[in-house]
């Protein structure tokens, strides 16, 4: 049996943080490992426990989140950050995402969003979102609107951890119609990745 994926929150809002770390270990397959509420504490827990994925509010008192997320990176490789933040702002997405950030998350994103990208931050896919789709779809559209269901399979399958072969074999498709799917999805959504296996 996987081991459940490893989560820390930093937050300067506990209002938002508690709630969303009780929802989150609720979550079958998640296991919320720490919090904090500064860029000094996202060091330390990425440091000391080495989450494997660490939801990072996009302003907090302390260090830049650009280098907090760089000093990540230098302490615990192997933890992927999200960024989360109540405002959109695509430029400063993709400068935190350059920086090493895996996500962009909406604090109004539904609950099955931000699951989804916790999923493939911590998959073997290395994928990452940029920008969020609610920065690039139009008002009022939902990810079911701009995704097709057997793309939404796809990404579903992929979030599990599964390599294309494997989609492939559980759908009863060609490898190259998995490609395709992937490479359709990730345009719709604003998705990058490395190539995958």
């Amino acid at each position: 049996m996987n081991r459940p994926i490893r989560i820390a929150i930093v937050d300067d809002h506990e209002l938002f943080r508690e709630p969303l770390a009780e929802f989150l270990q609720a979550v079958d397959g998640f296991d919320v490992v720490g919090q904090g509420g500064t860029g000094d504490d996202a060091i330390t827990l990425a440091r000391e426990i080495a989450p494997d994925v660490l939801l990072l509010d996009i302003s907090m008192p302390g260090t830049d989140t650009g280098q907090v997320i760089d000093r990540i990176g230098d302490d615990s490789p192997t933890t992927n950050v999200i960024i989360v933040t109540a405002f959109a702002d695509p430029s400063r997405a993709r400068q935190l995402v350059a920086a090493g950030a895996r996500g962009y998350l909406l604090k109004n994103d539904p609950p099955s969003e931000v699951i989804a990208a916790i999923r493939l931050a911590a998959s073997p896919h290395n994928m990452v979102l940029l920008p969020r789709p609610a920065l690039t779809r139009a008002p009022g559209d939902s990810p079911s609107e701009i995704v097709s269901s057997r793309e939404r399979q796809v990404l579903e399958l992929m979030a599990d951890g599964k390599t294309n072969r494997e989609i492939a074999r559980a759908l009863g498709v060609a490898d190259a119609t998995v490609k395709r799917h992937a490479s359709n999805m990730y345009a719709k959504l604003g998705v990058t990745s490395q190539p995958m296996v």
